[in-house]
């Protein structure tokens, strides 16, 4: 995951997320629907990272805490049915 510090931290497991779209159309092209499904492992994919300001404490020492982690993700998983007329 990116992070400003590239922290270890920050790291997360190996993913896979797969997308897919099944069409139906008119042979001239006239209307066509689409089954559209995003991210359909459902995993929770971070796309950034950083620390949450005044959230660690003793920095700088042995004993130090590092800060809360505050995270952007990708949407989990999304279905929608679409449908185009052209006239």
């Amino acid at each position: 995951m990116p992070s400003p510090d590239n922290a270890t931290r920050f790291f997360q497991k190996k993913y896979v997320a797969i997308d897919a779209v099944v069409s139906l159309a008119q042979r001239d092209d006239r209307w066509q629907l689409e089954l559209i499904g995003k991210n359909l492992s459902n995993h929770f994919i971070g796309t950034s990272a950083l620390d949450n300001t005044y959230t660690g404490s003793r920095t700088g020492t042995a004993t130090g805490v590092h800060s809360d982690v505050r995270e952007a993700i990708m949407d989990p998983r999304t279905v929608a049915l679409q449908f185009t007329f052209k006239y």
